[in-house]
């Protein structure tokens, strides 16, 4: 099985190389990811009003703040921040070659139990000790990763419920009821909130 890597990269890659495994994060708490870290991802929002995922100047409706994202070699547009959680995890979905999607949240809290689990489905072996990382795996010096959890930070931030809506609105949180992919939120069993 043969593919490319983008629309604009026609290098083919060999999907029976190797074994994707991707993680997929409560769509909330993603939001909120998002905004201390939003990486290559562009839409208007500021430390006081993020993740702005509705127009704040349209009052009549909720118009959905446009996203634009730069992957590799090519810059793609969503109709929103949820539009792209939605788009990514959906891609992945739809896929035919053999892959694996865990949730950040059960590595995060299970760590031992789900990388045992992933590592018997990929036919690896797994290491007697199973060892925690403490630091931020992001403590490379780039300034994008300035402030990134460690192990510790990231259970309080992601074990405590009220931290999962920080900066949403009503409006916002309005319009994540109606925007978000029913069938994500189903299979991998994010709720949402009352």
């Amino acid at each position: 099985m043969w593919g490319t890597v983008s629309a604009t990269d026609t290098t083919p890659i060999n999907h029976t190389a190797f074994f994707p495994v991707t993680m997929i994060k409560d769509p909330y708490t993603w939001m909120g990811s998002q905004c201390r870290h939003h990486y290559t991802c562009q839409w208007n929002h500021g430390p006081d009003n993020c993740p702005n995922l509705v127009k704040k100047n349209v009052l009549d409706r909720l118009e959905p703040e446009k996203v634009g994202v730069k992957f590799a070699k090519v810059y793609i547009h969503y109709n929103s921040l949820l539009d792209l959680w939605n788009k990514y995890y959906q891609d992945w979905e739809v896929q035919t070659f053999p892959h694996l999607t865990t949730r950040f949240e059960d590595l995060l809290f299970h760590g031992e139990e789900v990388t045992r689990t992933i590592c018997d489905c990929v036919g690896g072996v797994f290491r007697e000790k199973f060892r925690y990382i403490e630091g931020s795996a992001k403590e490379n010096g780039m300034p994008i990763h300035k402030g990134a959890n460690g192990l510790v930070k990231a259970l309080i931030q992601y074990g405590n419920p009220e931290k999962r809506l920080t900066g949403m609105t009503d409006r916002d949180l309005e319009y994540a009821s109606t925007a978000l992919n029913r069938d994500l939120m189903e299979k991998y069993d994010y709720r949402y909130p009352k």
